[in-house]
């Protein structure tokens, strides 16, 4: 199912690193509309690595292992929306005419886990 513009919503899963069968799942998109999951959530704040000002490096970038990582306890959805968001698009559309708002964000979040 679609709404809004046609088009396909990119997610990353990450497996619990406690017990992922007994584990609840969370869910987790950012800002809004318009922010990515994916770059802020699972590369910014609370992923198992991290990339940030310390990961540049004269050896080149390094990844940060984050001990407080969510994913310690809970599996995690990470997810890039609306549609035109991160790795997120619409099908055969300028970026600028993939238009969606917060209803169409709604669905699509009720699409994914659906």
């Amino acid at each position: 199912k679609t709404s809004g513009s046609a088009g396909h919503i990119h997610y990353w899963f990450i497996e619990s690193q406690d017990t992922p069968s007994k584990d609840p799942v969370v869910y987790w998109t950012n800002g809004g509309p318009g922010g990515s999951g994916i770059n802020a959530g699972l590369l910014g704040e609370m992923g198992v690595f991290q990339l940030n000002e310390a990961s540049i490096t004269p050896e080149g970038i390094k990844l940060i292992e984050n001990q407080f990582a969510w994913s310690t306890q809970a599996n995690m959805i990470y997810v890039s929306q609306p549609k035109g968001v991160g790795f997120s698009y619409c099908d055969d559309l300028n970026p600028d005419e993939c238009t969606n708002n917060d209803v169409t964000a709604a669905q699509d979040a009720y699409d994914v886990t659906a």
